[in-house]
């Protein structure tokens, strides 16, 4: 990526994790329609009366428990119990391809994406650290590529880079496309520079010639003092957090995690030639000092209560191998490996997740960190009548069996979302229909794409866009109106690149059973490159269009009612 500021590259990860394919090939696709008064079609359906928590019980093992009752379950709400008022056991399919089927069809992606998106399944997002060495880049793709391997059916991924040590990196958003994942882990990417000794002004810590070059990031102004990556975590905490239904799972790939200031109190200075005075003993002059300590510790709270409030469990995966002094990335000194082996496992731990350290075939444990999720619960109940919008209320949820742990979100937000759940669109009408991050499901949609030179131009191009319709009878929409369809491209870092909006009128016919389908077509002019595509309709029932104030609904706990991107091939 050319973005040089972490904060700009990955302000609206997740909901925008933007990549795709290029014009010459796949697009990335998105459908979503707005939301219409009518009957809920499931019993997690986003309402204003409910808060629903999904609801992972785990044993002394780490497995899964199966088998939980309501009468099991016990929510508190600001520390006052509440009625259950839903309750739902969600067992995932196998990642493995059902019998009979080669494991390759799985990587094919469809001409055409839809809207069907199942509603239960896990938000998995690919987490590659600023920290990753060129020697640990194998490794970690490795990683990766076994995490893309886990996904099931249901299942949705993303991958994401959190600095700019690697913004070379292609940015994937949310698909079940492996091939796409795949193509984003394996192209190149910058790493963390190495730190040769250079004389006695150099980090002491070194040992080897594979030290991380500025591994606290005292003078790098792309991520300075290392808080870049706990801000990117409750970035991508903040745009899922809205997602109901899903067990949420980030896979942070890196070598080192700088979780506390060890030098705490100890000045230090952006953009100063050679180590902070903290490492070599010598105070360089300077009447604008400052410490890490403060950005550390406000960098850590945020992040650590986005990760609570959206349930977001971390499992970190060290690509280093067995660490030796030869290999360590702080250098081969026994109190460098002593920093890293106590600071990377502070996400995991502070979330629920695993740490994997010290083993040369990380990517080995997957299977066991996706079994965790492969079982969970959904809870909903009815929040208290004292809930007003804007404040924060403590969840906490007792399972009735000895032994075990529990992993839910520990609060939510009325009247609030997430700051990733909106799109990055040239309006806000339109982000208001094409963003979010799951596809609303109320009218089935299809959607295909394909790119097409325009005569005389090699710096232009177009995309044309089929969206596929399907109103049912029994919805009593579909019939003569007007339909407004919205189209928008955005560039890998979620940046609207194009949009289109047009009014059409419709006078569908109906099939034998009543449904009424059609076909809209739009056009987008775009240079040639990388895009993800985006496409909504409202209106379209009776003559009368969709109330326009739908498309920024929201329920009790602030979150949109659907939204995200899907591939196709």
């Amino acid at each position: 990526m050319s973005v040089k500021r972490s904060g700009s590259a990955v302000r609206r990860l997740v909901a925008w994790i933007a990549a795709g394919g290029t014009l010459s090939g796949a697009i990335i696709l998105f459908a979503q329609q707005q939301p219409v008064s009518q009957a809920p079609p499931s019993t997690f359906r986003g309402g204003v009366d409910v808060v629903q928590l999904d609801v992972s019980v785990l044993d002394q093992q780490r497995r899964p428990v199966t088998g939980l009752q309501t009468s099991d379950f016990t929510v508190l709400e600001d520390g006052k119990p509440r009625p259950i008022v839903a309750f739902v056991p969600v067992t995932l399919a196998d990642a493995a391809p059902p019998p009979g089927q080669a494991a390759w069809v799985r990587d094919v992606a469809s001409d055409v994406t839809t809207n069907a998106v199942r509603p239960e399944g896990r938000l998995v997002v690919i987490m590659l650290d600023w920290s990753i060495r060129v020697d640990d880049q194998i490794l970690a793709r490795k990683i990766a590529a076994a995490t893309v391997d886990q996904l099931g059916p249901g299942d949705l991924a993303a991958v994401v880079y959190d600095s700019g040590f690697a913004n070379a990196g292609t940015p994937q958003n949310f698909t079940a496309d492996r091939a796409r994942l795949l193509d984003a882990i394996n192209r190149p990417a910058a790493t963390a520079l190495h730190n040769p000794p250079r004389g006695p002004m150099h980090d002491p810590r070194n040992g080897n010639d594979v030290m991380i070059d500025d591994p606290e990031g005292f003078e790098s102004g792309d991520c300075f003092c290392r808080v870049c990556a706990p801000e990117a975590i409750t970035r991508i905490a903040d745009a899922v957090r809205d997602v109901q239904g899903r067990r949420k799972i980030l896979i942070f790939i890196g070598t080192y995690f700088r979780s506390y200031e060890s030098l705490l109190g100890t000045p230090s200075r952006p953009n100063v030639p050679g180590p902070p005075a903290a490492i070599t003993g010598v105070v360089l002059p300077s009447t604008n000092w400052t410490t890490c300590a403060t950005r550390l510790r406000d960098a850590r709270e945020k992040m650590l209560r986005a990760t609570s409030l959206a349930n977001l469990t971390i499992h970190t995966l060290d690509p280093v191998g067995i660490e030796s002094p030869g290999n360590s990335p702080l250098g081969g000194k026994a109190i460098g490996i002593q920093e890293r082996q106590h600071d990377l496992p502070v996400l995991a731990d502070l979330t629920g997740g695993r740490t994997v350290m010290n083993t040369e075939a990380p990517e080995a444990q997957l299977p066991a960190l996706f079994g965790e999720s492969q079982v969970y619960y959904l809870v909903a109940f009815t929040p208290a009548a004292s809930s007003t919008n804007g404040k924060l209320h403590r969840v906490e949820v007792k399972v009735a069996r000895p032994g075990v742990s529990v992993r839910t979100r520990s609060g939510y937000i009325t009247g609030e979302t997430g700051e990733g759940s909106r799109a990055a669109a040239n309006t806000s009408e339109t982000a208001g229909i094409v963003g979010g991050v799951l596809p609303r499901t109320d009218v089935p949609l299809s959607v295909s794409a394909a790119p097409f030179a325009v005569p005389g131009s090699a710096e232009k191009a177009a995309v044309a866009i089929t969206l596929g319709v399907q109103q049912d009878a029994a919805s009593g929409r579909g019939r003569q109106g007007p339909v407004r369809v919205v189209s928008a491209a955005f560039d890998r870092n979620g940046r609207s690149v194009n949009s289109e909006t047009k009014t059409v009128s419709i006078s569908p016919r109906a099939d034998a059973s009543g449904d009424r389908a059609y076909e809209l077509l739009s056009r987008l002019p775009l240079k040639p490159g990388r895009y993800e595509v985006r496409v909504g309709i409202e209106g379209g029932g009776s003559g009368a269009a969709w109330p326009p104030t739908a498309a920024t609904s929201r329920n009790t706990v602030g979150h949109p009612i659907g939204s995200s991107c899907l591939t196709s091939a």
